[in-house]
């Protein structure tokens, strides 16, 4: 285990509105988006939280905010009761890319651009996230779920008090999934650390948080927020599918209204 982790910190959105800049595929600019609009959301320190909702919903953007990659047209961030003007190193990242080098080995990732007290936990981080025995081979030489591993260990050297993950198991199929589902619960129960997840998959979702914020399609904002009851699991899925077809039938009846 890297020593030592941050303490967990609780993350706050306090009527957060979030404008961005949409491209096309071609590059062509589409002008601002509201992505994110009189958000708010507060996560406890050492929670489990995972975020569902439509596609381009804004829970990438949500997760950038906690992360210090982007900054609110209105209303405050907080980690720790502080708040967020840029990315720091308690709070790790796992972006759904990867994010990593081919031609450099797993422990090379892990450590690019550390010091050398950052350096010394490589091995620790890589053994936490079962890819120590891969760790001077060549990530372009990985298989998918390990290179999703040494992503994971990336995000942890620094021994972050929070972790955020963008979707990081889309690309996985069932049963890497599935494993990696459950490494993941392991690791933030021993690192003891805040943990958001941004998922699609609303199985995931019940299965990784203790609850699930339930965001409405754009401009988003959390429409409900489930618990999960340990062993109530097809119950929670059920109350979180209910919530996001009452999102898409209000969206629905709000642009009705406005045409």
């Amino acid at each position: 285990m890297p020593a030592p982790f941050a303490t967990a910190h609780a993350l706050t959105l306090d009527h957060v509105t979030v404008d961005v800049q949409r491209r096309c595929v071609e590059g062509r600019r589409l002008g601002m988006v509201r992505v994110l609009e009189d958000c708010s959301l507060h996560v406890p320190a050492g929670e489990s939280l995972a975020l569902v909702g439509p596609a381009a919903c804004g829970k990438s953007t949500l997760l950038d905010l906690f992360a210090g990659f982007v900054r609110p047209l209105s209303g405050r961030v907080l980690v720790g009761g502080e708040r967020v003007d840029s990315p720091a190193p308690d709070r790790g990242f796992v972006q759904p890319s990867f994010g990593l080098f081919p031609w450099r080995s797993a422990r090379a990732n892990v450590t690019f651009a550390a010091g050398p007290e950052v350096a010394r936990s490589a091995d620790a981080v890589l053994d936490l996230t079962g890819v120590a025995h891969v760790a001077d081979r060549p990530v372009g030489r990985l298989t998918a779920a390990q290179k999703q591993r040494v992503a994971l260990a990336k995000a942890l050297v620094h021994g972050p008090g929070v972790l955020l993950l963008d979707d990081p198991f889309r690309e996985l199929d069932p049963a890497e999934r599935a494993l990696l589902q459950e490494e993941l619960i392991r690791i933030q129960r021993e690192a003891a650390v805040t943990l958001v997840i941004a998922t699609g998959n609303v199985a995931e979702a019940v299965r990784l948080g203790t609850r699930v914020a339930v965001l409405s399609p754009l401009p988003g904002r959390v429409e409900n927020v489930v618990e999960v009851i340990p062993g109530r699991h097809i119950a929670a899925a059920r109350a979180i599918r209910a919530s996001l077809a009452e999102a898409d039938r209000a969206r629905v009846s709000e642009l009705s209204r406005a045409a």
